[in-house]
């Protein structure tokens, strides 16, 4: 099916049956723990919560409330609730409440809670809305309350409402303790520097604030991107002005295009439907923040609602009949939220995806653009002999220069020219020119009678460097046991992890002097060669 059936299906079915049916979408959910574990925090936070109900509703909230009492206030257009078990531990709020301006129901809910060794403070913002407009990206006004003095961390980082910036060794590797934290549940933006200057391409004190409790900003001077290239490589770094976000469970190990990295040209040229240039980017880039905090179940299931702590402490023996019709209520109440989220939530995942693919195809057809500006540029100047590097630490920047559009390094492959013992960097050198040119025409070129004539040609280039090719790196059957040394994380399609299976052979021997492995696979939504490991073999008990 292609794309224009796909959104035409889509539109068809927003309009017919889901027209005039209220949807609620999940706006955005913090849930961090403290750094501290007082009684005095968990009160104040209660009492910033219930300060901005007390300011948005005067005279409804009661004055027991602020005792951790629960309490309800349910008329026309607004329902106002709190709840707490009887040792105080566990206090949840919600609030429900029509907008004032558009045909919007925006739900608050807020979660203070004693886990025994440290406190926990919950955010969530929904919205409930009958059309299909654009939902405001915003957060309660006791988030910012709740980061400016509850102490929140995050992998025991502080979250808070300023950009950090990298100006030194020490503060250099605190960024990268965090950046590559599995505990680590908030994304990471970084900024550098435009080239010739000190400015960012995004303003970092308004994105610090702007997505305060859902990411941390760092600002990286020029000098620091390098030491930032040494430790992650350079397909996972960021440099020259360009803008990364780095998202939770970040590695040495990642796809780089999960990592999402924007260049300053892209931001200065940015246009959407609400405005241009670097504000306008700004501006998505903090939407997609929000978006992404509540972007899966498993996400919005980290911080229970205020109904399922509701039916949790009604969860007990003896029940009466009224707590009993009201337990089924309650549950009958998080289904239908859930259902009608995940019903928006999947539609709205559909008309992401289908832009994301969209920019994919014109960066892809950019990449491909300015990589045959530059071959003609060179042939013009008469510089049409490419240099083979005579050292495995030259091999990146090589690859960047003459084969961007075709050839790319996983950050394993990365890893392993740093480790790299093969004695004849000139053979493996030879090996990713053959890749980029004869086995990217033959993958590339769908025409059977040419096709024929490239297959020839790459056999013919594997036999003039006298190595062996082989489609299979191990059985199938063994694969289960060594499944994370012979899998990388590069995601096609909806596989998020791939096989590597196609390899170069040079030599028997087990000692990595002497033979030489470039284990790679094809990727053909982008085009692209990836090297996912070399020049050394992959181990299994056997080696």
């Amino acid at each position: 099916m292609n794309n224009s059936a796909l959104s035409q299906q889509l539109s068809e079915l927003r309009r017919t049956r889901y027209a005039q049916v209220p949807r609620l979408r999940y706006v955005m959910q913090a849930f961090l723990p403290s750094a501290k574990h007082l009684e005095a925090g968990r009160l104040e936070a209660r009492t910033r919560v219930l300060d901005w109900a007390r300011t948005k509703w005067p005279g409804l909230i009661p004055p027991f409330a602020y005792d951790g009492n629960a309490f309800e206030h349910d008329q026309a257009g607004l329902r106002i609730a709190a709840t707490s078990n009887s040792d105080g531990t566990i206090w949840a709020f919600r609030s429900e409440h029509l907008d004032s301006e558009e045909s919007r129901t925006w739900v608050t809910e807020a979660l203070v809670a004693n886990l025994g060794e440290t406190d926990a403070f919950g955010v969530r913002n929904s919205c409930s809305t009958l059309g299909g407009d654009q939902i405001p990206a915003t957060s309660p006004r006791f988030l910012r309350d709740f980061i400016a003095h509850l102490s929140l961390v995050d992998a025991g980082f502080p979250v808070t409402a300023t950009s950090h910036l990298v100006g030194d060794p020490e503060t250099l590797q605190k960024f990268l303790s965090l950046l590559c934290s599995s505990d680590r549940v908030l994304p990471v933006i970084v900024l550098t520097q435009l080239p010739e200057t000190t400015a960012y391409a995004l303003d970092p004190a308004k994105l610090a604030r702007d997505t305060q409790g859902l990411a941390h900003v760092f600002c990286l001077p020029a000098s620091q991107t390098f030491s930032l290239s040494d430790a992650v490589g350079k397909m996972l770094s960021v440099f020259h002005g360009a803008v990364r976000t780095y998202y939770p469970g970040f590695s040495l190990n990642s796809d780089p295009h999960q990592h999402h990295l924007v260049f300053p040209q892209r931001i200065a040229e940015w246009s959407d439907d609400y405005g241009t240039g670097a504000v306008a980017f700004g501006q998505f880039l903090s939407r997609q923040l929000h978006t992404f905090s509540v972007g899966k179940p498993t996400k919005i299931e980290q911080l229970p609602s205020y109904f399922s702590i509701r039916r949790a402490l009604l969860e007990k023996p003896n029940k009466t009949t009224g707590e009993e019709i009201q337990a089924l209520r309650l549950d009958l109440e998080v289904s239908r939220a859930n259902e009608e989220a995940w019903k928006t939530q999947a539609l709205d995942s559909d008309a992401e995806a289908r832009g994301y693919e969209d920019e994919n195809r014109n960066l892809k057809a950019q990449n491909h653009t300015l990589a045959h500006e530059l071959k003609k540029l060179r042939e013009a100047r008469g510089d049409t002999v490419i240099p083979t590097p005579t050292s495995y630490a030259d091999i990146q920047r090589w690859i960047d220069s003459y084969f961007s559009d075709r050839l790319t390094l996983h950050g394993r492959a990365i890893r392993g020219l740093k480790e790299a013992l093969f004695e004849d960097v000139t053979l493996v050198c030879n090996s990713l020119r053959l890749l980029a040119s004869a086995y990217w025409d033959m993958r590339a070129n769908h025409d059977p009678e040419q096709r024929q004539i490239l297959s020839q040609k790459w056999e013919d280039g594997v036999k003039n460097l006298r190595l062996e090719y082989n489609h299979q790196s191990i059985s199938p059957n063994r694969l289960g046991e060594f499944r994370s040394t012979y899998t990388i994380d590069y995601r096609i399609g909806q596989s998020p992890q791939q096989i590597l299976g196609p390899h170069l052979k040079f030599g028997s021997t087990k000692d990595d002097r002497f033979c030489m492995r470039i284990y790679f696979l094809w990727d053909d939504d982008r085009q692209l060669v990836v090297i996912g490991s070399l020049p050394a073999h992959l181990e299994t008990r056997a080696s």
